[in-house]
């Protein structure tokens, strides 16, 4: 009995290990969210062309949008930017979990759509076939800390909308999200003066 829970102990040990040290290579993650191909499983969360829900679009250019999006991801914790650049409108951040160290891939694409931007944005896990709501609550919350006040305004997923942001309804997986990402101007935001107000604390069930 004692060398079957020592084994296992190893065992769990290890799987850990191989979890956390996992690599995610750009030449594999890095991928348009325009032309994601999902596996079907119910591990990932795309607001893109047959997403969950269909790209945002803001009165914000292209690159100010960009940037303001890098700095709220990388104000999360275990958070890094593995590809691309905000300058070009195409970024892929990896984040992990807080104990085990469970990557996940987020890659943005944000195009001009007359005189602003639309955004694309998928979050997808690495391993298991589930992933708990964690990659829908996570481009949420990056998408409220872009706004905090629509936050305040509409709750955490976006249910009504308010003023020149609308919510528009998406597949059977999920809650209506919001069509308009911002309608400030380009200048200074809250986000890029200083990190997120919205840290993430128990919003990642994993270990």
């Amino acid at each position: 009995m004692k060398r079957l829970i020592l084994f296992g102990g190893l065992a769990l040990a290890g799987g850990a290990l191989a979890i956390r040290s996992a690599e995610m290579p750009a030449e594999t993650w890095h991928v348009d969210p325009t032309r994601a191909v999902r596996s079907g499983n119910p591990n990932d969360y795309l607001l893109g062309p047959g997403g969950d829900g269909p790209p945002l679009t803001s009165t914000l250019a292209p690159p100010a949008l960009a940037t303001r999006l890098d700095v709220v991801a990388l104000a999360e914790p275990r958070t890094e930017r593995i590809a691309g650049d905000p300058a070009n409108g195409f970024v892929t951040y990896v984040q992990r979990s807080a104990v085990m160290g469970f990557p996940d891939a987020i890659s943005v694409r944000v195009e001009p759509e007359g005189a602003g931007s639309r955004l694309s944005i998928w979050s997808r896990s690495r391993f298991g076939k589930g992933d708990l709501g964690v990659n829908r609550r996570r481009v949420e919350r990056w998408l409220a800390a872009l706004d905090p006040a629509l936050r305040a305004r509409m709750g955490p997923r976006h249910e009504q909308g308010v003023g020149e942001f609308q919510a528009v309804n998406r597949p059977a997986r999920g809650k209506p999200v919001p069509a308009v990402v911002s309608t400030a101007s380009d200048g200074p935001c809250a986000p890029c003066r200083s990190p997120s107000p919205i840290r993430p604390t128990a919003s990642d069930p994993r270990p």
